[in-house]
């Protein structure tokens, strides 16, 4: 009950710029915790508030907090996941190269570790998505469209709705890469709207139809969509805010 107050309060500092104070009520989060999952809470939390502030060299540290707690009890799993919340935050960061060093290493760990085929076939499968997103950032769409293909055959086949609805994120990303924003705009409809980074695509796609009201709406939706405690509401946020003062 505690830990979701601090939570909740620190994440509305973020949405008021004020993170210092969030992380104050962040550190009374860790001070609070009883185990090591309760102190990945706290240290994740940081995380999202420095991505707020834009600050990626302490998000990353905040990642490798987590990291070292995992690697503790070997939880391969974990572990893989915080290096790819790493990479996430480098390739929002615009460091696609040094992104991609992450995602292959989660990767390696899941194939080196001792879990299941099922989970390591799905790590593959959910690489294809990543390196997707690398190639976008350097607009190889060669690259990107292969790898989005890969994906969506796989999604399509493990009849999966959050792969499929991220089957067609991924196609409304490279549509909004070539500018085909009609594409852009069936695509993304078809995503997760709980994501508040497909709302600010959905915006990008309608501003670009030239739909200025369509488009003003959901940067509005994206900027105001207030999730508690998300990394996705981190990186659009800022971006929201700067296209809702464009009057354009």
């Amino acid at each position: 009950m505690f830990g979701a107050s601090y939570t909740g309060i620190a994440t509305d500092y973020n949405y008021a710029g004020e993170h210092a104070n969030a992380r104050k009520e962040l550190q009374k989060l860790y001070a609070s915790a009883q185990n090591d999952g309760q102190r990945r809470a706290a240290h994740f939390a940081t995380t999202v508030s420095y991505v707020h502030e834009g600050n990626l060299e302490m998000a990353l540290k905040e990642q490798e907090k987590m990291y070292e707690l995992a690697s503790k009890i070997n939880d391969s799993a974990a572990m893989s996941g915080d290096v790819a919340t790493m990479a996430n935050i480098l390739l929002e960061f615009g460091k696609p190269d040094a992104a991609l060093m992450k995602y292959n290493k989660s990767l390696k760990i899941m194939q080196d570790s001792d879990n299941s085929k099922q989970q390591k076939d799905l790590a593959e499968r959910f690489h294809h998505s990543n390196l997707a997103q690398v190639a976008l950032k350097k607009h190889d769409l060669a690259k990107a469209k292969k790898h989005t293909n890969e994906f969506k055959v796989q999604a399509e086949a493990a009849e999966n709705r959050f792969q499929i609805w991220l089957a067609h994120q991924l196609a409304g990303m490279i549509a909004l890469e070539e500018k085909d924003f009609e594409k852009a705009v069936t695509e993304l409809e078809q995503t997760n709207k709980q994501n508040p980074y497909n709302l600010y695509r959905l915006a990008m796609a309608y501003k670009g139809k030239g739909d200025t009201y369509k488009a003003r709406a959901m940067f509005e939706k994206a900027e105001n969509f207030n999730a508690l405690n998300s990394m996705n509401q981190a990186f659009v946020k800022i971006k929201s805010q700067k296209m809702m003062s464009n009057k354009s």
